[in-house]
């Protein structure tokens, strides 16, 4: 039988700590619904995007295009004007457009 939770003060409190456990496993295995399992589909979007051969292009653009002294963070700003995101929309994906970045640097 189940123990009531009045005889014990601390039966809520693992109880809850139960599910919560069972709910980050959940999350990791992917059991979940895409919003609890930690991606948004914005950012799902957003990574197809970055991912792309059109966002690596425009990447290669970008850079070849460029007069003067640029960084990867300028170049970045540009891209997001230029795909009409909002400011900073691309700082998490900054690795990846790095390694395009320097991929096209190196070439020249």
């Amino acid at each position: 039988t189940k123990p009531s939770s009045s005889s014990s003060p601390s039966s809520p409190s693992s109880e809850s700590k139960q599910k919560q456990k069972q709910k980050q496993k959940q999350q990791k295995e992917g059991d979940n619904d895409d919003e609890v399992s930690g991606m948004s589909e914005e950012e799902r979007e957003l990574d197809a995007l970055v991912m792309s051969e059109e966002f690596k292009q425009l990447v290669e653009q970008v850079v070849n295009e460029s007069t003067g002294t640029l960084t990867k963070k300028i170049i970045r700003r540009k891209l997001e004007k230029m795909l009409e995101l909002d400011p900073d929309m691309l700082k998490s994906r900054k690795k990846k457009i790095g390694e395009y970045i320097d991929s096209f640097t190196e070439q020249e």
